[in-house]
């Protein structure tokens, strides 16, 4: 069984025409169109799934115009052992459904916090199976998640032009939980910092895209402050965050980040690539980390509210004692 069934020419089709009216590729429209499927049924199953990352922002906020191939997947509980059980029963079973061959079976494990699964696909585009990648990341709950409609290049494209799909697309627009726009800037911006660190360019400076698309809709207010000095203290648990550890000045980062034009080169050559839009990497910066750099919602504040294992984690740090008892779980993804 493919995800088309048995109207592979109505798809076909279907596709052929959206890709023509919004200027994008069919292989595109084709995993937008799956990748709504399989957050259909997700949306369905019993484990609470938070969609969250780059390609969130595009089909639930419609913030960004890039190409964000995967689905990065999380919770709005805390995760224990039969919990992830749970999440990785329900993506293999949404992926049976639609006919998905998982093609790194081997690497994926029910019991561990973060799974990349590598899906394949019968292509009406293509003459070999392409892929379609989800990330989960389990470690813990996340926050804000409120329930959002997800999009689509098909359904957005009938719901403005009036168009009647001769298919039926009940995935066209669902409803989720999906981490907010203000958490997901936090993220990035934590991130583009520890990549810096550890000086990793590849791919990652199309969050300096991101973070500029989403601070217009954002205020700069008490409630963001609150957010960054939680999510710091939860990221400062593990040392894959060095950013967050409290040794390390954000808005200085930022500030010599823009100095020394880190990620100019992976801009130009790599996100600039990704984009619909002429968006250039002077224009990147001056809309996001520059005017973010000016402002101190990055800065590390009072030791308030903290957990015993943040009080421990940021007494280790101060003291400037050996790090090497803190936890090392989380890898790098492929998007924030």
């Amino acid at each position: 069984m493919s995800w088309f069934k048995s109207d592979a020419d109505k798809w076909k089709q279907t596709i052929e025409a959206v890709a023509n009216k919004t200027g994008r590729n069919p292989q595109m429209v084709e995993k937008d169109t799956i990748q709504s499927m399989f957050l259909g049924l997700l949306s369905e199953k019993d484990f609470p799934f938070v969609f969250k990352g780059g390609t969130s922002l595009s089909k639930a906020y419609n913030i960004i115009d890039r190409f964000s191939e995967d689905i990065d997947l999380s919770t709005s509980e805390k995760p224990s052992d039969s919990r992830r059980k749970a999440a990785y029963t329900d993506i293999l079973s949404a992926g049976n459904e639609l006919g998905l061959r998982l093609s790194n079976s081997d690497e994926v494990m029910s019991r561990l916090s973060y799974n990349k699964y590598l899906f394949e696909y019968e292509s009406l585009f293509s003459n070999n199976p392409l892929e379609m990648m989800v990330e989960t990341s389990l470690f813990k709950e996340v926050y804000p998640a409120p329930v959002c409609n997800v999009g689509s290049y098909i359904g957005k494209f009938c719901d403005e032009s009036g168009a009647v799909l001769p298919i039926d697309f009940n995935s066209s627009s669902i409803s989720m939980p999906v981490q907010s726009i203000e958490r997901t800037f936090v993220d990035k911006v934590f991130a583009v910092c520890d990549y810096m660190i550890r000086d990793m360019q590849d791919r990652d400076s199309r969050h300096l895209y991101d973070i500029a698309k989403i601070m217009p809709l954002i205020s700069m207010d008490d409630s963001l402050k609150q957010l960054v000095d939680k999510v710091r203290l939860d990221r400062m648990l593990s040392k894959n965050n060095p950013s967050a550890q409290p040794e390390h000045d954000i808005t200085a980062m930022l500030k010599d980040m823009i100095k020394s034009r880190f990620y100019e080169r992976d801009y130009k050559d790599i996100t600039s690539k990704l984009l619909y839009e002429d968006y250039p990497y002077e224009k990147a910066i001056d809309n996001g980390i520059r005017l973010l750099a000016e402002t101190d919602i990055f800065k590390l504040r009072t030791e308030n509210n903290l957990t015993s294992s943040q009080e421990n984690a940021l007494h280790i740090f101060g003291d400037g004692k050996n790090k090497s008892n803190l936890p090392n779980i989380i890898p790098k993804q492929s998007d924030n």
